[in-house]
């Protein structure tokens, strides 16, 4: 059996050999229930590195994470052992104290977030979930948790945000101002900001940026910092974007498109809808269905990870917004929510104005129309978003009013 090893190509062409992972600690940090387990079990199917946690490990859900889902690094925060630590702080404060070169922020729209979070207190798991009934039963306990946890996950953005500096140059001087004898922004760690919506929609893209960072130690998209092929094998590999009968071939340009995130190029639906000729109408339906296969094709993150569906209905798509498309808000919440993201103590400086921390994640409710205004597709080079999520539900409901005409033909509310 003749098994190509991708390092032997390396070897024997003129490509440099891969660039290591950047030594010392790369900090990976989110408030609970926001795709820190998916995102570190993914780095370990990429690089075959142990990621740690500054969680004590005899605890009820760190013995989950090492026995049921392989993350056998609860605890470790030395970086002579991992260069990978997963940590809570400042929402919750670890075991022990530690440093951290450079910071990755995870972050997850807060209504799922806290609602998840709920599930884990109420069941001191990772993974089930209370019955409908709960909610009722307790429902004073979950408000006061929802309107406590929004404050909470607005201080835990911020406070991240202020600490990192994404414009840092690995190996320069930090810099010093003698006069108010205060650090300027040289002193603070590297930091790369994700949101949890891209990572499963966009999951090759978005890891792809974490190993670049990881190995760079800039957040930067310079096309000189663009990944080496091994990395790039590495990702299409743990993400089980090759298949078997490739996986031994290291040409990872050449891999099929109809596995990639990035490949999908905005289709002609848009302007032909706007056209009332059956013949655009034709064109922009079969434009729909190109687009809902390449969807299908995506990244399974519900099947790369360690956590399971709750349920077989579930899919990526619909956990966005689930919590909003539950009514688990009752309008005084969501009243709230927006009024604490409003504050100033709770906003943070863009240019010359504040801005809240929900619109700047694009998850503003009443002003951006979170979550129908997730994109499904990567952004494309001029920066705009095409075939959000409300496209999505137009279209899967289209598809469903064909095969059942009883059903009435309306978007499906998330």
């Amino acid at each position: 059996l003749n098994i190509m090893n991708p390092l032997s190509q390396i070897q024997s062409t003129s490509i440099q050999p891969p660039p290591k992972i950047l030594p010392y600690t790369t900090l990976l940090t989110s408030y609970p229930r926001s795709g820190n387990t998916l995102l570190r079990n993914l780095l370990e199917r990429i690089t075959n590195i142990v990621t740690g946690s500054d969680t004590r490990p005899d605890r009820t859900l760190s013995k989950s994470l090492a026995l049921d889902h392989d993350l056998v690094g609860e605890g470790i925060v030395n970086s002579t052992l991992t260069p990978i630590i997963k940590t809570h702080f400042p929402e919750r404060t670890g075991f022990t104290s530690f440093n951290a070169s450079r910071i990755i922020l995870l972050v997850r729209n807060p209504y799922d977030a806290i609602d998840s979070y709920w599930n884990m207190c109420c069941t001191n798991t990772h993974t089930e979930s209370v019955e409908e009934d709960v909610y009722k039963l307790y429902e004073d306990k979950f408000r006061n948790l929802a309107m406590h946890e929004m404050e909470t996950w607005l201080k835990f953005i911020k406070y991240w945000l202020l600490k990192g500096n994404t414009t840092f140059e690995p190996g320069a001087e930090p810099r010093h101002d003698e006069k108010d004898n205060k650090s300027t922004n040289k002193d603070r760690p590297s930091l790369l900001v994700i949101r949890f919506e891209d990572l499963i929609l966009h999951t090759e893209h978005v890891i792809a940026q974490v190993v670049s960072f990881m190995i760079h130690g800039v957040a930067s998209r310079d096309k000189e910092r663009e990944l080496h092929p091994f990395w790039k094998w590495r990702i299409k590999h743990g993400l089980d974007l090759i298949s078997s009968s490739t996986t031994t071939k290291y040409d990872t340009d050449k891999a099929s498109s109809s596995h990639t995130n990035e490949d999908l190029s905005k289709t002609k639906c848009e302007e032909d809808c706007n056209e009332e000729s059956t013949d655009n109408a034709v064109q922009c339906n079969n434009a729909n269905d190109t687009e809902m296969k390449n969807i299908e094709q995506r990244v399974n993150t519900l099947r790369l990870g360690s956590y399971k569906p709750r349920s077989e209905k579930e899919d990526k798509l619909s956990s966005i917004g689930k919590s909003i498309r539950k009514d688990r808000y009752c309008e005084d919440i969501m009243l709230h929510f927006q009024k604490v993201a409003e504050k100033e103590e709770n906003q943070i400086n863009a240019g010359e104005k504040k801005i809240n921390l929900l619109k700047l994640f694009e998850y503003d409710i009443p002003k951006q129309n979170f979550p129908y205004n997730v994109s499904i597709n990567p952004v494309d080079e001029e920066g705009s978003q095409f075939f959000t999520l409300e496209q999505y539900y137009n279209i899967h409901q289209q598809q469903k009013s064909q095969t059942r005409k009883e059903e009435p033909n309306c978007m499906i509310n998330i």
